[in-house]
């Protein structure tokens, strides 16, 4: 477990010790609340820990709800031992719904990572394109983007050379395809110079 950041070793022991502590608080209230208002008070545990913690650490809790639910909270207590079909139910699905969730919630965390770096990209075409519009030389624009690839890539260094275009400019391009008047449903055909 050295090998984990520490958040996410505090997520492993939260899944642990969580479901395990919520259901032994549960543990005077048994007689009086349903069996499915507890898995669904574990599910709540489940998903917190999911939430702040790793795919590994929401399952870990899942897992750990099932045992505790199945433990202190079916007959006959006090015993990896159940009885009735509906407790044996209501823990699958308590195990099943804790991975789900735990994967919806590293699904999320991996999406709001990409976004941020998506808006970051983006922030820097604006920039680049604001200062493209305001700026006084092509040179400013230059070392500007210069700045950017070195930093995005992590590049030593990089150069812009001026040079002729591997594509002809758009200018050149009129005249090369040819539609006939009124006809469209045919490809382009390429004409001549």
């Amino acid at each position: 477990m050295t090998g984990y950041p520490l958040r996410d070793r505090l997520a492993l022991l939260a899944g642990l010790a969580g479901p395990f502590l919520v259901a032994l608080a549960l543990v005077p209230f048994r007689t009086d609340l349903s069996r499915t208002n507890a898995a669904l008070i574990l599910v709540v545990v489940v998903v917190a820990v999911a939430a702040i913690g790793s795919r590994m650490a929401g399952a870990l809790a899942a897992l750990s709800a099932a045992a505790w639910f199945d433990f202190f909270l079916t007959r006959p207590y006090q015993t990896f031992n159940i009885t009735a079909s509906a407790d044996i139910e209501t823990v699958v699905l308590l195990l099943i719904v804790g991975v789900i969730v735990s994967q919806l919630a590293a699904r999320a965390r991996r999406l709001e990572v990409i976004t941020v770096t998506d808006a970051g990209y983006l922030a820097r075409i604006h920039e680049t394109a604001d200062l493209a519009q305001s700026a006084k030389s092509s040179d400013t624009v230059v070392d500007h983007v210069r700045r950017q690839l070195t930093e995005l890539l992590g590049l030593r260094a990089c150069r812009f050379e001026y040079g002729t275009l591997v594509t002809p400019p758009p200018h050149e391009l009129r005249g090369l395809l040819a539609m006939p008047v009124g006809l469209c449903d045919g490809p382009a055909r390429p004409v001549g110079r």
